[in-house]
């Protein structure tokens, strides 16, 4: 299914659960993700995007950078971190519950 990443405000979206990715991965599925902090510091690195069905899915770190919490990595150092073998459990919202299946699908059909 065909999505394009969301520029701007995104619609209300709820938690859905998690995926395991790199960051580079994630980057050659979705593209460059909006690098701005949230207001509070709980986001650092944020993909929005949008399937051709209307669904909207967000994909972002929560909570894992010194943003937020000083003790934490740099939210640059926080995605190198993420390129280790095993990847970073992404948290991930969507505005309807297929949203985490258009997530991950996303990510397993694109070689």
């Amino acid at each position: 299914m065909s999505f394009t990443q969301v520029i701007g405000p995104v619609p209300y979206t709820s938690f859905q659960g998690h995926v395991i990715a790199t960051y580079r991965r994630l980057v050659e599925v979705f593209g460059v993700p909006d690098l701005m902090p949230s207001s509070n510091g709980e986001v650092t690195t944020r993909w929005a995007i949008r399937w051709e069905d209307d669904v909207v899915a967000t994909i972002h770190d929560y909570r894992a950078t010194n943003c937020y919490d000083h003790a934490l990595p740099s939210p640059e150092e926080f995605r190198e971190l993420c390129n280790v073998a095993e990847g970073h459990e992404w948290r991930v919202t969507g505005t309807a519950v297929g949203a985490l299946a258009h997530v991950q699908s996303a990510i397993e059909e694109h070689q």
